[in-house]
């Protein structure tokens, strides 16, 4: 879907820019480039595209959450016992570059920690039920979740009476703040993507009208909620 609109908006001269939250790292470049080739500014948000064309990224560091993460999920279960990582959406840089952040943390200062995957099938309705099957393991201390269905796997432990588990996720919604409330979220990773999409559109406006030239890389800043962060 996202090639198909990046090729009509190539084709559309009444487009100036380009604002776009890649669902792929890497499969979008070759148009991205395109469209910036055309002397067009490309700004991506909230994920990247490894391309050196684009003007800007504005949106969290994806590798550094996935560091903050494990740390979290480390000291909540005693930095010892297996773990899964909750992958989907494979070929989107907030996946990838969170997990690699979180097995880099396990393999530098973890090493009771014994990281397994669990990889679910991209635009698939099998969340819920993978994650089921994961929970048969006894020996299962914790999920770091890489996306924003984290509540989904509290709603497993929800269903299964199981608080013993830590889920350590991203971006709470209104069904992830009750399952914190109850117990079944430890801690969520929010990353405010209102206000970073908010700044991709600025610098677009700032390029465009004043030829303010941004720096390449713009992170944006991440909150750590717990429990006690939710209001009464």
């Amino acid at each position: 879907d996202q090639e198909d609109a990046i090729r009509k908006v190539i084709a559309d001269g009444s487009v100036s820019g380009l604002i776009i939250q890649p669902q792929s790292a890497t499969k979008l470049n070759s148009l991205i480039e395109e469209f910036a080739c055309s002397g067009r500014p490309v700004v991506t948000f909230g994920a990247d595209a490894m391309t050196d064309k684009k003007l800007s990224y504005v949106g969290p560091n994806a590798y550094k959450a996935g560091r903050i993460g494990c740390q979290i999920l480390a000291n909540y279960i005693g930095k010892k016992g297996n773990v899964f990582t909750i992958n989907q959406v494979h070929e989107h840089m907030q996946t990838k570059e969170r997990k690699r952040g979180f097995l880099d943390m396990v393999r530098q200062f973890y090493p009771e920690i014994h990281p397994f995957e669990l990889n679910i099938p991209d635009n698939s309705n099998l969340y819920y039920e993978m994650v089921k099957a994961a929970i048969v393991d006894d020996n299962l201390r914790g999920l770091f979740c890489t996306d924003a269905d984290s509540y989904i796997a509290g709603e497993v432990l929800r269903d299964l009476g199981r608080k013993d588990i830590v889920v350590v996720g991203f971006d709470l919604s209104e069904m992830g703040e009750r399952l914190m409330r109850d117990g079944y979220l430890k801690v969520m990773i929010e990353q405010r993507p209102e206000i970073f999409s908010y700044h991709a559109a600025r610098v677009m406006f700032n390029f465009l009208y004043y030829n303010e030239v941004p720096e390449k890389i713009q992170y944006s800043e991440l909150a750590i909620i717990t429990s006690e962060c939710l209001h009464d």
